[in-house]
């Protein structure tokens, strides 16, 4: 595994997404909702997830910037490319 590191963003007042975690390494975005579920997101650049972190409503964010604009994956739980959460 490379030494880049994985920025991670949790935020516990957003009533839809638990965490996003953005990999440089390869362009993507995981995000992980309170329902479980988790996708992957690839080619994204990394103002993509400096924006989600910091809107007022992340959740709006991940619904209208993210899903709508690339392509996801579904992933297992923790399936977080070899890191352990």
């Amino acid at each position: 595994m490379s030494s880049t590191r994985v920025k991670k963003y949790t935020r516990d007042q957003s009533s839809n997404v638990a965490e996003v975690c953005y990999n440089p390494e390869d362009s993507s975005l995981e995000v992980e909702f309170h329902s479980g579920k988790r996708y992957r997101y690839s080619d994204v650049p990394v103002m993509v997830f400096d924006y989600a972190i910091s809107a007022p409503s992340i959740g709006a964010f991940v619904a209208k910037d993210i899903v709508r604009a690339f392509a996801g994956v579904p992933m297992e739980k923790r399936d977080l490319q070899g890191v352990d959460l």
